[in-house]
């Protein structure tokens, strides 16, 4: 599913969403709620996940390079096998993540 790029989800809730796959490069997802959400292989990169809740969501494959998730919340996610090059999360939660 390719969604495009430079869309705003900032403020959405996406919880439990099935995104797997889709391509969300250079969009706004800040303060978006994407708990328990199955992004495998999704295309996150260039994107803004700030104060974004991606607590228990399935992150496997994704990308996640040059992503800005400052003060977001990962906990308990699974991330096998993501990009995070040249993430950046100041101050965010990754507890439990893995």
């Amino acid at each position: 599913m390719s969604i495009g790029s430079s869309l705003s989800f900032a403020d959405c809730t996406l919880r439990n969403a099935c995104l797997t796959n889709a391509t969300l490069r250079n969009a706004d997802c800040s303060r978006a709620d994407l708990s328990r959400a199955n992004c495998t292989g999704c295309d996150f990169s260039d994107s803004v996940l700030d104060a974004t809740c991606l607590d228990r969501a399935t992150l496997d494959g994704a990308d996640l390079s040059h992503v800005s998730g400052a003060e977001g919340t990962l906990v308990g996610a699974t991330l096998v096998g993501a990009d995070l090059s040249h993430a950046r999360f100041e101050d965010a939660d990754l507890s439990d993540a893995d």
